[in-house]
Order: structure tokens, then C-alpha cells, then sequence
């Protein structure tokens, strides 16, 4: 019987702009048809509760800290599922702590830009698909979130910049090609487990 690797789609993007809602209705479209999917969430409420510097105080040991925990999340999901949804992807916590550091006017040491660009590189090969989210002011805040304009479009800003920069394939995603993406991706999750 032919080994099929896991499909693991990352959604990355500054906060409140769809990307929890994506995986969600994207979730619901695989079971609809069948299709199990597993999620690998955002650890932002399990870092808030350990007191970990996030948004504007993001800094290397807490990006460090988000980049492992989502690795090791994605990892997990991925050895006992063939759909895999990331709300959050590696380059994600790297746009954060970019922004971060912009707001506060800091420089990083090249060892810790270094450890952190490697382990975002390494662990993008993993991704067969990328999702990118682009900031819409329209789109209402959600309750209880940081509502700094100027750092959620430095985040959106230096999002699409990484992922540039990496040279990584991915999508937009925004209102008016929501419906699309999800129905390409249902279909080539489909295609994809038919190989099984």
C-alpha cells in the first residue's frame, strides 16, 4: 500500500483576521465529506496563563518558546492524521517578534536571529500548503484583543514579508476569495487522499 504524507495547511496572519475562522470552516467542509482533520491551535491563552511576553513584548525566548511549542504540536498531529490545520504556522511567531521589536526600536543579536530564522526555515518543508491573511480593516476586532493598529499592520507587514523572503509558496487570503481557497483545498485534500 503507497505511504501518504500528511497534508498540513498553515494560516498565518495578524490578529482577528479570519484565520481561526478559515480552519474552522475548513474543518467543517473535510467532515461534511468524511474527511478527519486534526488542529494544531495558537498557544497565545496557554502562554497569557504562564505569564510568557507576548504581542509587543514578544522577545527571542518567548518566539523561541511559541516556535517549539508549535513544532512539537505540529509533529504530534501529524503522526496519527493525514489532514493537518495550523492555526498559526512557525513563520507567524517570527512576524510577531519582528513587529515587537520594531515597536520598541530593538536590534536582536545575530545569534538569536539566527537560531530562530533556522528552526522557521527547517520546519517550513513541512507545510504543504501556506495561507497568509491580509489585514482588513472592516473586519470587526474580536472581543478582549489588542487593538494597536499600528502593530497589527506591522505584523500583517512583516507576515508577507518572511514568507517572501523564504522564497515559501502561499496564498492570500481575504474576503473575496475565501469560498475559492476552501473549495481548492477540499479538492486537493481529496485528490491527495485518493492516493492513499
Amino acid at each position: 500500500m503507497l505511504m501518504v504524507m500528511p497534508i498540513v495547511i498553515g494560516v498565518a496572519g495578524t490578529h482577528s483576521t479570519g484565520k481561526t475562522t478559515f480552519c474552522d470552516e475548513l474543518q467543517k467542509k473535510l467532515k461534511s465529506i468524511g474527511i478527519s482533520s486534526a488542529r494544531v491551535p495558537s498557544f497565545g491563552m496557554q502562554a497569557a496563563e504562564a505569564r510568557i511576553p507576548m504581542l509587543r513584548d514578544h522577545n527571542y525566548l518567548s518566539t523561541r518558546w511559541f516556535v517549539e511549542k508549535t513544532i512539537e504540536a505540529q509533529l504530534e498531529a501529524m503522526s496519527s492524521n493525514l489532514v493537518v490545520l495550523v492555526d498559526r504556522p512557525v513563520p507567524d511567531c517570527l512576524a510577531y517578534w519582528h513587529a515587537a521589536l520594531e515597536s520598541r526600536g530593538e536590534i536582536p543579536a545575530d545569534y538569536e536571529l539566527a537560531n530562530i530564522y533556522s528552526l522557521v526555515s527547517d520546519n517550513l518543508l513541512i507545510y504543504t500548503h501556506l495561507v497568509a491573511t491580509n489585514l482588513d480593516r472592516s473586519i470587526a476586532l474580536a472581543p478582549g484583543r489588542d487593538n494597536d493598529e499600528c502593530f497589527r499592520a506591522s505584523v500583517d507587514r512583516y507576515i508577507h514579508k518572511i514568507l517572501q523572503n523564504f522564497g515559501a509558496k502561499y496564498d492570500k487570503l481575504n474576503l473575496s476569495n475565501r469560498r475559492d481557497l476552501l473549495c481548492r483545498f477540499v479538492d486537493e485534500i481529496k485528490m491527495h487522499l485518493e492516493r492513499k
